[in-house]
């Protein structure tokens, strides 16, 4: 996160952009193509605004956008672990997979990377990351979907064969 400021708030100074920190804005008007900012200790006039709201967990939190005529997607729940209490795999709660690649069935969503076994399921980076970049497409499923893992990593079934004879004494 502390990197992501650091570029905007550098590309802000060598462009010479205003940034007003630590005030709400109260109200956000366009009229003429010149924006106007007002805050509860005064107002600001721009050319261009960028709104960086962090998300909302109900689509009420973006009403203020929608009185500008922007259209609003309900937001869905996102970076979430898969709950999964009664599966067997629970059994093995604490045991790492350092490098998976993880799919949903039925869609183009994969990922890789570390993947922790729970007592009510998976975690770890490749299924938070799996969560966030197909969010609209588990919720549309009603979250419940198969999930495909390679535990190894590894997608060549040559270097699969390789792995376990080098694996053998």
């Amino acid at each position: 996160s502390q990197t992501i400021i650091d570029c905007l708030e550098s590309a802000c100074d060598k462009l010479g952009i205003q940034r007003q920190l630590n005030s709400g804005v109260e109200k956000i008007s366009c009229q003429e193509e010149q924006w106007t900012l007002q805050f509860k200790n005064g107002s600001i006039q721009c050319d261009a605004v960028i709104i960086t709201t962090g998300g909302s967990p109900k689509a009420k939190g973006f009403d203020w956008l929608a009185n500008l005529d922007h259209s609003i997607i309900p937001p869905v729940p996102s970076l979430f672990t898969f709950n999964m209490p009664k599966e067997d795999i629970t059994q093995l709660m604490g045991v790492v997979a350092k490098n998976t690649k993880v799919h949903i069935i039925g869609s183009k969503i994969k990922t890789g990377g570390p993947l922790l076994i729970t007592h009510w399921g998976m975690s770890g980076p490749a299924v938070l990351k799996l969560s966030a970049w197909g969010a609209r497409e588990l919720q549309s499923r009603g979250y419940a979907f198969t999930v495909q893992i390679n535990w190894i990593g590894i997608a060549n079934e040559d270097e699969v064969h390789d792995t376990i004879d080098a694996w053998l004494p």
